[in-house]
């Protein structure tokens, strides 16, 4: 089973330059990050770039960031729920008589003898194929990392205003404008699989899983779109893009030596929007 899993390892960079005072300053970062697991051919690709800074102008002020993040994920199908609530993802076997229907329950059912370097290849191998492979009610764990994946794509900006005026000692007038934005694109595949007669006749009269598709000599592909438009997480369902304004206008005085006033008068506006999409179809 060992021979099955890598070693995971991640590989970050980072850049960053800063400049400034107490009046003015400037912060510009980015990032790239690579990141493999223990399961072959899964990684995960994270791309991100920040700029924040403060500017002075006499009695004015403003205070700026924004952030843009791209990431990028592909992995085995493990049947999980997908971002889109309540539609289950594909699972990584196409099993019908079986309940192993992921990637770890395949592996699990493997002889502890078998050298797995002689199925690597499901296609050409003489006991790796989809007809003819060593256990009759599992599948080849290596046709599920090639050809049963999940492919997420995901894009999220997130950036802020803040201006404010000074004109005298007992006024203050602010207005910060913020905004978060991200699309999150996910999509499952399994390919088809079509079976020899000598598969589907179970000549071991095993029970074999080519037989449970002996209707129509094939597992038919899969697929699951899902698109959602909002803040760009799905955890486990998507929230709402958002811009929000604020504005405050901060009165205060002092009168005689222990006599203050003040007076602070605000308005929010905030407008949120989520749209989600989803298509899937498993006889393909």
């Amino acid at each position: 089973i060992q021979q099955f899993f890598q070693v995971g390892y991640t590989e970050q960079n980072d850049i960053s330059y800063s400049q400034g005072d107490a009046k003015n300053s400037i912060f510009i970062s980015a990032q790239d990050a690579y990141r493999t697991t223990v399961v072959p051919n899964d990684k995960n690709i994270r791309n991100a770039f920040s700029v924040r800074g403060h500017r002075t102008y006499g009695m004015f002020s403003a205070d700026y960031s924004v952030g843009y993040t791209k990431s990028y994920v592909s992995t085995y199908n493990s049947g999980t729920t997908n971002g889109l609530g309540g539609i289950n993802g594909i699972s990584g076997s196409y099993v019908t008589n079986a309940g192993a229907q992921d990637l770890y329950s395949e592996i699990l059912q493997l002889p502890a003898f078998l050298n797995l370097s002689t199925v690597k290849n499901p296609n050409n191998s003489l006991y790796g194929n989809v007809n003819d492979f060593y256990d009759a009610y599992a599948i080849n764990p290596y046709w599920i990392i090639d050809n049963s994946r999940r492919e997420i794509n995901k894009d999220v900006l997130l950036s802020q205003l803040k201006l404010k005026l000074e004109p005298s000692k007992w006024l203050d007038v602010s207005y910060q404008i913020s905004d978060n934005f991200g699309i999150n694109q996910e999509r499952d595949t399994q390919a088809e699989v079509d079976f020899s007669q000598y598969g589907l006749s179970d000549y071991f009269s095993a029970g074999n899983v080519p037989s449970g598709f002996a209707g129509t000599g094939k597992a038919p592909g899969q697929v699951a779109d899902y698109y959602s438009y909002g803040d760009g997480t799905t955890n486990p369902f998507p929230g709402y893009s958002r811009i929000q304004g604020d504005a405050i206008l901060d009165l205060h005085h002092k009168f005689l030596t222990d006599l203050s006033t003040s007076l602070i008068v605000g308005n929010s506006i905030r407008q949120q929007y989520l749209k989600e999409m989803g298509s899937y179809s498993n006889d393909l």
